[in-house]
């Protein structure tokens, strides 16, 4: 029995108390195990980071290295070779065909006959009153056509455009079709269009879409940038002109991967020959003249057609002089004299259509004894199929779904046996 007063010491035996000294002995012998631990711990984490480092590295070199490859090397072999012939655009073409049909007795269209031995052959009775014309053609050496074509903005749809074709009852050896530009891009099938094009030798002007695949062409395969080049020049004398029309023209961007690059980077040289020998203007010779679409022919007073993609200026009478950016991109005349190109309308406040002032100078012209001119073109989807006495807007918004459109010319036997001449228009749905 323990007496009261005695020193019993039960915390001694059960629980040691730990002085200072010895508690912190205790617990660096317990900090000592844990820093082995988290030192082993860390050690074994690092081994693993290092292995999956190795490993991410591998894998990305397994997929970064073909693919590499393939960018820079294979790509690059397997786009066609470069055009050698310089990405000259001619700005004034003239009509490789003759639109006053030669007529048998009867009426009936020969095609097959030899002009120059047969012109003066009585069985066949040229209709044209001016027979020096019809000789400066035989000269010329111009196909003999029943009708000329003329085609709205196609923009890469080629289904829309073989409908077409079977609704005109296209004949390619009677029958010449001009593309009105920007037959490339937007649709489903521009190597379609562009195919047919170069397959049936298919009349074209450029637009501001084949324009701007040509300069990216040129940057691809590391090119002189397009120029534009007029017929019947000295060398010196185009090299002054290019100087010229060329100075506003020439590109320092630099294209992403846009659609034009994409198409771009596919054509072969036969696809660059035919696309550098579309002008960006071509003068038709005679065409119909009548005031609307819904309104008789006026035979009386002789027309001269002229075929773009954007539009003219009216009070450039020169059609060289016309600036080359301003006939692919012209929508509208900005006030207050109507000469300065807009190619924005809503940019512009009080800009007016082009065509507007076009036909207002036509019919001065026709008052003052001067051959008019009609001009046919596309470019301008958002007011449609536009049929004026001296202007033609041919785009009807194919590439938004609307319609695709064309306009057949033809000559015929009028009054006095007079060659006259008349249109009909045609449309499917896109």
């Amino acid at each position: 029995m323990f007496k009261d007063g005695d020193d019993v010491g039960l915390a001694s035996e059960t629980t040691p108390i730990l002085r200072n000294n010895d508690a912190r002995l205790y617990n660096d012998d317990n900090n000592g195990d844990d820093d082995d631990d988290f030192s082993l711990s860390s050690e074994r984490t690092s081994r693993r980071n290092k292995i999956w480092i190795k490993i991410i590295y591998l894998l990305g070199s397994l997929v970064f290295i073909p693919l590499a490859y393939y960018l820079l090397v294979y790509l690059p072999r397997q786009a066609p070779e470069a055009s050698k012939k310089p990405l000259n655009i001619v700005k004034l073409g003239s009509l490789p065909v003759y639109l006053y049909p030669a007529m048998k007795q009867g009426l009936e269209f020969d095609m097959d006959f030899d002009l120059e031995l047969e012109l003066s052959n009585d069985k066949y009775q040229f209709l044209d009153e001016i027979v020096e014309l019809q000789e400066q053609m035989v000269k010329k050496k111009k196909k003999f056509v029943k009708r000329l074509i003329l085609i709205g903005d196609i923009h890469g749809s080629f289904n829309q455009l073989t409908n077409l074709m079977q609704e005109l009852k296209i004949n390619y050896q009677d029958d010449h079709i001009i593309m009105l530009g920007d037959f490339l891009t937007k649709g489903d099938d521009s190597f379609g269009v562009l195919n047919w094009a170069v397959g049936n030798n298919i009349g074209c002007i450029l637009g501001n879409h084949e324009v701007e695949i040509l300069k990216r062409y040129a940057q691809y395969h590391g090119l002189k940038q397009p120029q534009f080049v007029t017929n019947n020049t000295s060398n010196e004398d185009e090299k002054k002109i290019n100087d010229n029309i060329n100075e506003n023209f020439i590109t320092k961007d630099f294209f992403d991967l846009d659609e034009e690059m994409k198409i771009a980077k596919k054509l072969s040289s036969h696809h660059i020959d035919y696309l550098t020998n579309c002008p960006l203007i071509y003068e038709l010779g005679r065409v119909s003249h009548r005031y609307k679409q819904s309104e008789t022919f006026i035979d009386d007073q002789p027309i001269q057609g002229i075929a773009v993609h954007g539009g003219l200026v009216w009070d450039i009478e020169n059609l060289e002089d016309q600036d080359p950016e301003t006939v692919i991109s012209i929508r509208a005349l900005a006030p207050p004299d109507f000469t300065k190109p807009v190619e924005n309308p809503k940019s512009v406040k009080g800009s007016e259509s082009w065509s507007k002032h076009w036909n207002i100078k036509q019919q001065e012209n026709l008052q003052d004894g001067k051959l008019p001119q009609k001009v046919f073109y596309g470019h301008y989807a958002k007011k449609g199929f536009q049929p004026k006495e001296f202007t033609v807007g041919l785009d009807s918004g194919c590439a938004a779904g609307n319609q695709l459109t064309a306009i057949s010319i033809w000559a015929e036997k009028g009054k006095h046996g007079k060659i006259v001449y008349r249109d009909k228009f045609y449309q499917v749905d896109c």
